[in-house]
């Protein structure tokens, strides 16, 4: 049995494999079936209106935020608490914690960008 969820949009980057457009905000949704048990997730281009899904399903936006989100965020937060001047107050804190968000968000982004490659979903001409 399949089920899926409404599209939505985040900052993820895709690509379109048919028209070539990219974008940051792309609309994604999941689907997951039980027989065989899978979860999918998949892109629309709001240009072509075509659906996409990742090629390789290992190194998706939530492994990425872990394994390159969190530790940019923990070393941009050290580095900029302490190269920021004075002892860590409440504005220091928040410009470090902002500071760290940011970096790694983009981080994140960049690391899609270079990695990430999309198929098209249905059997569409590429």
């Amino acid at each position: 049995m399949r089920q899926t969820t409404n599209f939505r949009k985040t900052w993820c980057w895709f690509r379109c494999p048919r028209c070539g457009h990219s974008t940051l905000r792309a609309p994604w949704r999941v689907e997951t079936s039980t027989n065989p048990p899978q979860v999918e997730v998949r892109y629309l281009c709001q240009t072509c209106s075509g659906e996409s899904k990742l090629q390789g399903t290992v190194l998706n936006p939530g492994v990425l935020m872990v394994l390159a989100g969190i530790p940019l965020f923990v070393f941009t937060l050290c580095g900029l608490g302490y190269l920021l001047p004075g002892g860590l107050g409440l504005l220091q804190w928040l410009v470090a914690t902002v500071g760290g968000a940011i970096v790694a968000q983009s981080g994140v982004l960049l690391i899609e960008s270079l990695t990430f490659r999309f198929v098209l979903v249905g059997g569409g001409d590429a």
